[in-house]
């Protein structure tokens, strides 16, 4: 479920500290450097509207959560897609835990909403013409 990315681009998202809860901003800063930096490796040009476009989306979708534990649940949907191959369910499992949030509501999450933001990169991609 999880996208390549560049190993620099890798390295700067991290898993936060024990039971620290995600703040949109910084998720949604993560997620818009990493699809530049995705976006560069490809040699892809004008990456800056494409992901401006995927992180205002990812943006509106966590707005719409309907409580603070759903907000959370969002975020770590997202950050999960933007962690490193080497992060193993069980640590992001372990994190989760630790906000909050229980395995089986995250694994479902992860699964439900693996589509809405794949959503955010088809409904953002250039249309041809």
């Amino acid at each position: 479920m999880k996208r390549l990315f560049l190993a620099a681009a890798a390295l700067m998202i991290v898993l936060p500290a024990s039971a620290e809860a995600l703040k949109t901003s910084r998720v949604i800063k993560e997620m818009k450097q990493a699809c530049v930096a995705e976006m560069k490796a490809h040699k892809q040009p004008r990456s800056g509207p494409y992901c401006s476009c995927v992180s205002k989306a990812a943006n509106k979708w966590v707005g719409e959560a309907e409580d603070e534990k759903e907000t959370q649940i969002r975020l770590w949907s997202l950050k999960n897609d933007l962690l490193p191959e080497d992060i193993t369910d069980e640590q992001l499992f372990a994190r989760t835990s630790e906000a909050g949030i229980e395995d089986n509501e995250m694994t479902g999450a992860l699964i439900l909403n693996f589509y809405a933001i794949e959503d955010f990169y088809t409904d953002c991609a250039p249309k041809a013409e």
